[in-house]
């Protein structure tokens, strides 16, 4: 499910199939929509954790990803909320940690703020 409306009509074809979704039938399809947010954003990997969301950045320095839109918003997410996201660097792999992010709905939500961020002026 590569789009927004895919997510949707695959939600719609469940309904018809078998009534109302369960709440951990949501769950599974927010963290659909988590994933396919995070790779337009250019993340390679999250992880929800313990409250924490983890995002994996390109591991390549001399990535054209470091001079992206999708980079310049993600700083300017940090910017914003600096007391709940640290940047990590550890053996090469670089990433940010989310405080407070209890559940797939608030990651999608955080990711939807990354998204919209005005872009970082260099």
């Amino acid at each position: 499910m590569e789009e927004e409306r895919d997510i949707l009509a695959f939600t719609e074809r469940l309904k018809d199939r078998f009534g109302k979704v369960p709440k951990e039938g949501k769950e599974l399809i927010r963290v659909v929509r988590l994933r396919r947010m995070a790779k337009i954003l250019g993340m390679e990997k999250i992880i929800l954790k313990k409250g924490q969301m983890s995002i994996f950045l390109v591991t390549n320095p001399e990535s054209p990803y470091y001079e992206s839109e999708a980079f310049d918003k993600l700083l300017g997410f940090i910017q914003k909320h600096p007391r709940e996201c640290t940047l990590r660097e550890q053996n090469g792999k670089r990433s940010i940690v989310v405080k407070n992010v209890p559940t797939v709905e608030a990651a999608c939500g955080y990711l939807e703020e990354i998204g919209k961020e005005a872009v970082v002026q260099r």
